[in-house]
C-alpha cells in the first residue's frame, strides 16, 4: 500500500510541475541552455544535463524552451520520488512519513522555479535524493546491486553539479564501503571505474569550465529563508537533529549529506535545490516521531495527519504554485532591439547577459535576423569600430560605450545603430518604457528606457529624455516639456556621479532619479524626496541642497549615507568645480 501511495504522490507532483512549466524560452540562463540543446552541446558545469536537454529539445511539442521546462518538471517529480524513497529507507516502520516533506518541497519557491524552467539544478537535486536513498538502503541491506545503485546516483548528481557529486559521492561511497561486504566493495570499485570512463565521455567535448568557487552564503540564505522553503528547512533540520539526538540509525550520516549540500551551495553559489531535497527527507522524522509517541494502532494515519500542519504552514508562509514565466517577453525584447535595424551584413552587440541570451535564442531557435551576427558578450568597442569602418551595420542595446559617443548613435526601435562619425539625420519617435513581464523584464525595460533617455539628453533633447522615461504628461506637464525642450541648462547634471547605494535593482525609482536630474538641470521645481526613498534619490536631493548652499558638506544626513556616498560627493564636487559650505 505504501508503494502505491508514494506512486500517487509522484504522479501528482509530475502533473503539477509539468502543468506549471514555463511556456517560453525564459530568461538567462534558461535560454542559454535551450540554445546549447539545439546545438547539441553540453556545458562542463553540467554535462549530463546537456545530454538530457538535447534529447528533450527533439520532442515534437511546443518551442524549445517549453520542452526543456517540461523535462525539468519530470526531473522534479523524480526528485520527489527520491525524497520519498530516502524517507522510507530512513524510517522503514513509517513508510508514509515522507509525504509531508515531499508535499512541502513541491511548493517551495526555489524547487518550483527550478522545476519550471531549463537548468541543471533539478537534475542535481534528483541525483542527490536518489544517492541518499540508495546509500541508506545499502546500509540496511548491503548488496552488490545496492552498491552499483549508489554509484549510479553519484554519477547523476555529478552530471548536474560536478562538485556536489564529488562531495556527496565521497560521503556516500565511504558509507557504502563501510557498510558492505567484500562483494559490495568489489561492485563499488568496478562501478567507480565505469563512472570514471563515462565521465571522460561526458566532459570530452563539453564547453566552458567547471563552476568556480565563490564562497557566498547569500543565495542560499535568500532562497531558503522565506516562504515554504523556510518551512522545509526548519522542519527538516529539526527532524534530523531530533533523529540524531535520539539515536535514529543513519540520521547522523544524513546530517552529513545535508551539510555537504549546504557547503556546496555556499562554495559554488547557485540554486540550492539539492540542499532543499535532502532537508525534505529530514522532515519525515517529525511525523514518524509523533506516530511512535501517540498510542494509536494506525501509524499510517498518524504519519499522514501529522504532515498536514506542515503543509498548512507552507501555504501560509508562501507556497509557489506557478513559476515566473515571461512568456514571449524575451522574444519581444529581441525584436524591439533588432527589428528596425537596417539589413546586414553586420553585428549585434549586447551589454548585458539577459539581453545577449534573448538575442541568442531568437537567432538560434527562431531564426531571427540571420543577416546580423551576435558578437560575444565581452566584445569591446574596437570590434564595433572595425565593423562600422568595414561598412557593416552595428546594432547595440546602448547608444555608446568605450570610444563610441552616444551622440553618434541613431535609435532603431529600442536599440541603437552605432556610427563612428556624423550619423544620418533620422527623425525617430521616442517611445515610453516597454511593458515587459516578470521582474527581470521590468528591469530590462528600465535599463532600455535609461539608455534612450541618456541618448536624448546628451543630444540636447531633454524633453525627449522625459518621454523616454515615461514621465511625460505624468510628472512633467506640457509647460514643463516645453521648458525642457528650449531652456538652457542652469545646473550641472549630477546623475552620472550617483553611486549604487541601497536602491537595489533598477526600477521605477531609477527613472524618477533621472527625472530629478532633468528637473534640476533646467531649474524646474522639485518635490520633496521622502525619507523612505532609495538612498540614490536622497543623495541627489542632498547634493542639490549642498550646491545651493542650503546644507554643509558635514551635514549628518549626507554623512549617514556612508563612505561610498562620501567618496562620490567628493568626485562630484571636483568635477562641477562649484564652491560649497564647509
Amino acid at each position: 500500500m505504501a508503494v502505491w501511495i508514494s506512486r500517487g504522490i509522484v504522479v501528482a507532483a509530475a502533473l503539477f510541475l509539468v502543468y506549471g512549466a514555463s511556456g517560453g524560452p525564459g530568461w538567462t540562463p534558461a535560454s542559454d541552455h535551450a540554445v546549447l540543446a539545439i546545438q547539441l552541446q553540453q556545458l562542463a558545469a553540467a554535462p549530463l544535463y546537456g545530454l538530457v536537454a538535447s534529447v528533450a529539445a527533439c520532442l515534437p511539442a511546443g518551442e524549445v524552451g517549453f520542452r526543456l521546462a517540461v523535462a525539468n518538471g519530470l526531473l522534479g517529480a523524480l526528485a520527489v520520488a527520491g525524497v520519498l524513497r530516502a524517507a522510507r529507507a530512513l524510517l522503514p516502520k513509517d513508510p508514509h512519513a515522507g509525504i509531508a516533506g515531499a508535499v512541502v518541497l513541491v511548493v517551495a519557491p526555489p524547487f518550483r522555479d527550478a522545476a519550471g524552467i531549463a537548468g541543471p539544478a533539478m537534475l542535481a537535486a534528483a541525483g542527490a535524493a536518489w544517492t541518499v536513498a540508495f546509500a541508506l538502503e545499502h546500509a540496511r541491506a548491503p548488496s552488490p546491486r545496492g552498491a552499483v545503485a549508489v554509484i549510479a546516483g553519484i554519477g547523476v548528481t555529478a552530471g548536474g553539479a560536478p562538485w556536489l557529486g564529488l562531495g556527496l559521492g565521497a560521503l556516500a561511497g565511504a558509507h557504502a564501503w563501510r557498510a558492505g561486504g567484500e562483494d559490495s566493495r568489489r561492485a563499488l570499485a568496478i562501478g567507480a571505474g565505469a563512472l570514471g570512463a563515462v565521465a571522460v565521455l561526458w566532459w570530452w567535448r563539453a564547453v566552458g569550465t567547471l563552476p568556480p568557487a565563490g564562497l557566498d552564503a547569500a543565495p542560499l540564505l535568500g532562497a531558503t529563508g522565506h516562504g515554504a522553503a523556510a518551512v522545509v528547512v526548519g522542519a527538516g533540520l529539526l527532524g534530523i537533529a531530533f533523529g540524531a539526538a535520539t539515536g535514529l540509525p543513519h540520521a547522523a550520516w544524513l546530517a552529513g549529506a545535508i551539510g555537504v549540500a549546504a557547503a556546496h551551495a555556499v562554495l559554488f553559489p547557485q540554486d540550492p535545490v539539492a540542499f532543499l531535497a535532502l532537508v525534505a527527507v529530514g522532515v519525515a522524522v517529525i511525523p514518524s516521531a509523533l506516530a511512535r509517541a501517540l498510542p494509536a494502532t494506525d501509524r499510517t494515519l498518524i504519519a499522514v495527519a501529522a504532515g498536514l500542519p506542515l503543509a498548512g504552514a507552507a501555504a501560509v508562509a508562501g507556497a509557489a504554485l506557478a513559476v515566473e514565466d515571461p512568456g514571449d517577453t524575451p522574444a519581444r525584447l529581441a525584436t524591439d532591439l533588432t527589428g528596425r535595424a537596417p539589413p546586414g551584413p553586420g553585428m549585434i552587440m549586447a551589454s548585458r547577459a539577459t539581453t545577449w541570451s534573448a538575442l541568442a535564442y531568437a537567432r538560434s531557435v527562431a531564426g531571427a535576423r540571420p543577416d546580423l551576427d551576435l558578437a560575444p558578450l565581452d566584445a569591446d568597442d574596437a570590434a564595433a569600430v572595425n565593423a562600422v569602418r568595414a561598412g557593416n551595420v552595428v546594432v547595440a542595446d546602448v547608444p555608446g560605450f568605450g570610444v563610441l559617443r552616444a551622440t553618434l548613435a541613431v535609435p532603431r526601435g529600442r536599440g541603437f545603430q552605432i556610427f563612428t562619425d556624423t550619423p544620418p539625420a533620422v527623425r525617430a519617435e521616442v517611445p515610453p518604457p516597454a511593458s515587459y513581464a516578470t521582474p527581470t523584464g521590468e528591469r530590462e525595460s528600465v535599463l532600455l528606457a535609461l539608455a534612450r533617455a541618456r541618448h536624448e539628453a546628451v543630444s540636447g533633447r531633454l524633453d525627449g529624455a522625459a518621454r523616454a522615461l515615461g514621465l511625460a504628461n505624468k510628472r512633467f506637464g506640457a509647460a514643463d516639456l516645453a521648458l525642457l525642450a528650449t531652456a538652457q541648462p542652469v545646473h550641472p547634471s549630477l546623475y552620472r556621479f550617483i553611486p549604487v547605494l541601497d536602491g537595489g535593482a533598477p526600477g521605477p525609482w531609477t527613472l524618477e532619479l533621472f527625472g530629478d536630474d532633468l528637473a534640476w538641470i533646467t531649474g524646474l521645481e522639485l518635490d520633496h524626496v521622502a525619507a523612505e526613498a532609495p538612498g540614490e534619490r536622497r543623495l541627489h536631493a542632498l547634493w542639490r541642497a549642498l550646491l545651493l548652499g542650503k546644507i554643509r558638506r558635514t551635514d549628518p544626513a549626507l554623512t549617514a549615507l556612508g563612505p561610498v556616498a562620501a567618496a562620490a560627493t567628493e568626485e562630484m564636487l571636483a568635477a562641477v568645480a562649484q564652491p560649497v559650505l564647509e
